[in-house]
């Protein structure tokens, strides 16, 4: 039984991007068994190909019927994680290759209003840590703080990194939902 990892680092900012690559994983054999550290390690196990739909979903709260509709329609919570700003999930459901492809959310208007607050929310996250980063690196470079700036330039290019993921993803659904 081979098992593999793969770091996913960010997936979360892009969570249309996870979705594709694990089914593409299924598809391949390597059927998705673990989900840890934080959500960016990710475990697979060779096995049969299998055609499973990944869907994630992004909520900062959740009614007590929020569970019970998915388990309802078959969908398996693979995995859930809380952080500041929101709780997500991971959920999958197998189906055959004649069938449509599942989805939790079949309404594009739906799907760009979630991405929309998603985009909001993550922006009035993300964007006071890249100009503080900026800020700090600017007030370094007139110290002469030669060592300690690579901090500072490598948290910066991780929030950029970050914001990025955001920004093409919003942009993603809006074009998809434009498009239906």
């Amino acid at each position: 039984m081979k098992k593999i990892r793969r770091l996913k680092f960010g997936w979360c900012y892009s969570p249309d991007l996870i979705e594709d690559y694990l089914e593409k994983m299924e598809l391949k054999g390597y059927n998705l068994v673990k989900v840890g550290f934080l959500g960016c390690i990710f475990t697979f196990v060779k096995g049969t190909p299998k055609h499973i739909r990944y869907c994630t979903d992004c909520h900062s709260e959740t009614t007590a019927g929020y569970y019970e509709l998915y388990r309802d329609d078959n969908w398996k919570l693979v995995y859930s994680f809380d952080d500041t700003l929101t709780t997500r999930y991971i959920w999958a459901k197998e189906y055959n290759s004649n069938e449509e492809k599942p989805n939790i959310y079949t309404d594009y208007d739906i799907k760009y209003n979630l991405a929309r607050k998603f985009f909001i929310r993550y922006s009035a996250f993300l964007i006071p840590f890249i100009l503080m980063s900026i800020k700090i690196i600017q007030s370094d470079i007139n110290s002469d703080a030669d060592v300690y700036i690579i901090i500072p330039i490598f948290m910066l290019l991780v929030y950029l990194f970050l914001y990025y993921r955001v920004i093409s993803y919003f942009f993603r659904i809006r074009k998809n939902s434009m498009n239906d």
